[in-house]
């Protein structure tokens, strides 16, 4: 575990042609089970980036999540954002399918894993001449938390994920256009509350790379009762 820790540390001073910058993230998220295996979510967040010094974007997003089989989970994203152009900012519409895969490990570790395809344009028309922009994206995901019995206040992780562009393609980046390395933990609250903080460490493939150094908090609260719940049939006497 510390051998891993050490790599994050080492990574953001590796490479040559680069320009690095200290992001903060914050925000909020509510879930909700519906039925037994689905569940609803949203959540909203807002990003500063130029050393935590200017509002780079701020979104709002819905999600459902369908459990297959035990471990086995389906969903599906929408999120509206506003993003920063640097002159202006601009709307930014997105789908994601997802489809994730958690286990239990041994002593306390537990992994999951995340496929996501992406879809993001900013309108469906063609406005003066100018066609909408559309970004496809493949992203996978991996993530390695431990929880231990006799302390399950605070829950650490470690993961990484990785970005493909699919169209338009990354001349520049080759297969991956974008990866991240994250640590962080979750702190555990009354009432179904809880905390995450978090750093992580973005390299985005370009002409000249993007370093990010990404710092976030975040707030969590789940539903305690399904919103449905199924009448009981009475027997006939």
């Amino acid at each position: 575990m510390k051998r891993l820790f050490l790599i994050f540390l080492l990574l953001p001073f590796c490479g040559f042609a680069q320009q690095s910058d200290a992001q903060f993230w914050t925000g909020t998220a509510i879930k909700a089970r519906i039925i037994k295996n689905l569940s609803a979510s949203y959540e909203t967040q807002v990003r500063f980036d130029q050393n935590v010094s200017r509002l780079n974007q701020y979104y709002s997003e819905l999600g459902a999540e369908y459990e297959v089989i035990d471990g086995l989970d389906l969903g599906l994203i929408y999120r509206y954002a506003r993003k920063n152009s640097g002159d202006y900012y601009f709307n930014q519409n997105r789908f994601c399918l997802d489809a994730s895969y958690g286990l239990d490990l041994f002593a306390g570790f537990s992994f999951k894993t995340r496929a996501r395809y992406q879809h993001a344009f900013d309108r469906l028309k063609v406005i003066n001449n100018v066609y909408p922009d559309r970004k496809n994206v493949y992203r996978q995901s991996f993530k390695l938390s431990y929880k231990h019995d006799d302390f399950k206040l605070i829950q650490p992780y470690i993961g990484g994920e990785i970005f493909h562009a699919i169209q338009p393609t990354n001349e520049n980046a080759g297969f991956l256009d974008t990866y991240r390395l994250k640590a962080g933990f979750v702190v555990d609250l009354p009432k179904r509350f809880e905390i995450k903080a978090f750093y992580t460490f973005e390299k985005e493939n370009r002409a000249v790379d993007n370093l990010n150094h990404i710092y976030g908090v975040q707030l969590n609260w789940e539903f305690k009762k399904k919103l449905i719940k199924k009448k009981k049939v009475e027997s006939e006497d």
